[in-house]
This record gives C-alpha cells, sequence and structure tokens, in this order.
C-alpha cells in the first residue's frame, strides 16, 4: 500500500478508506486532519503515526464487530482491503463522530506510549501532574521550578486558582523553550505535552478544538 500525506492531499486520499461510509457530512474528516495535524505537530519524529490515525478509525470500527484486536488487523498487508471489508457490516449504527472519537483515541495512546503526553486526572495533585511532565521526552531541560510550591499549595486549598497554576506552568515552560499544549480527551481527565517555542505559530494551533497551547497565545 503506497503511503500518502493524508495532512496535505486532497479529498480523494481521504475518500479512499472511507468509500464504504455516507460521506454526506464532511465534518469528521475536517476533525480527523486536525488530529493527525496535531500528530505532526507533537511527534514529528513519527511519521507513520500520521498514516496509522488515517487508518485506525474504521480499522477500530471493524475490530468492534469482529470482536478482535485492532492491532491485529494493523498487520495486515492490505489495509485497504480489510477496511472495504466493512462493507459486508451493517454500517446503520455507526454515526459519523465515531471516526473523530476513534482518532482521537488513537492519537492520545500513540503519544502516551511514545513518551509525549501525559494524562492526569483534573482533580490530580500538581505533584503528580509536575513529575509526568518530567517524565516526558518533550519535557523542556532546565525548566525552573521555583514558582511551584508556592503555587502548589494555592492550587491544593482552591481549585478555581487551577487557571492560574496552569498559566504559571505554561510561562515557566516557554522561558525554557517548550509551548505546554493541552489536548482534548473528551473526558474528565487532562493530557499534557510539550512543543518548540518555534512550532507555536502552527495553523492547527488556531483553528482546532482539540489542541491549544497554555497559555493561550495572543
Amino acid at each position: 500500500m503506497a503511503v500518502q500525506d493524508p495532512v496535505d492531499s486532497d479529498d480523494a486520499v481521504w475518500r479512499q478508506p472511507w468509500d464504504v461510509f455516507d460521506a454526506g457530512n464532511s465534518d469528521w474528516k475536517s476533525r480527523c486532519r486536525g488530529l493527525i495535524s496535531i500528530a505532526a505537530l507533537v511527534a514529528p519524529d513519527e511519521p507513520s503515526l500520521a498514516e496509522y490515525l488515517r487508518w485506525v478509525p474504521a480499522l477500530s470500527l471493524r475490530a468492534q464487530f469482529d470482536e478482535v484486536d485492532v492491532r491485529d488487523l494493523l498487520q495486515d498487508e492490505d489495509l485497504e482491503l480489510t477496511v472495504l471489508d466493512l462493507g459486508a457490516i451493517e454500517l446503520d449504527d455507526i454515526e459519523p463522530y465515531q471516526f473523530g472519537f476513534e482518532t482521537l483515541k488513537g492519537l492520545l495512546s500513540a503519544l502516551l506510549s511514545l513518551g509525549l503526553l501525559m494524562c492526569a486526572d483534573w482533580k490530580a495533585d500538581p505533584r503528580e501532574i509536575r513529575d509526568g511532565l518530567e517524565r516526558l521526552r518533550s519535557y523542556p531541560e532546565g525548566m525552573s521550578w521555583e514558582w511551584f510550591e508556592a503555587a502548589a499549595q494555592d492550587y491544593e486549598v482552591a481549585m478555581e486558582t487551577g487557571d492560574r497554576f496552569f498559566e504559571l506552568l505554561g510561562k515557566h515552560s516557554r522561558a525554557a523553550g517548550a509551548v505546554l499544549v493541552g489536548i482534548n480527551t473528551e473526558a474528565d481527565s487532562m493530557a499534557l505535552g510539550f512543543i518548540p517555542v518555534e512550532r507555536a505559530d502552527a495553523e492547527v494551533l488556531r483553528t482546532s478544538n482539540d489542541i491549544e497551547p497554555i497559555p493561550k497565545i495572543g
């Protein structure tokens, strides 16, 4: 199977894995494009991740119907034929939003496995957040934590001070050369990672609802 760049190519490339589905509403395709752009932004040294995310929504749905592991389907020599086998499945119960959701799950799982993202409950202890960030491959060495103890205590006393805590966290990471970003989890949890400051003007940071710089730029 020829690998094509799903971010830069035209809609014909996107129709290829999805031509067994009703393409009447393209909102899910726009979201999938955005999520793949996020993958390229957060994991620029992992080009195969974009291709994986291009296929994982349909493969995940196929796996659910066949009760198999999606990782087994990814080993198939011809992913196009594997996805087109979905034509034998009753598709009326599949909503287009599921494609975006499956792509988001694939993105979060992959970035966690690559050590480029940390997840924590929204009520997580600030020290748990710090520990998770310091373990990331993209953690900016030399980031100052002198501000941390006072801000952490404020955060624990009143959760409404959380915005201030994360504003300081993002400010100090930026001073060390990295932008703190939050990625949507569609759950009561947070997913945080870093990108180099030179990528802070990436279009996806302005256009996607699935990622935002912390604090917001501009």
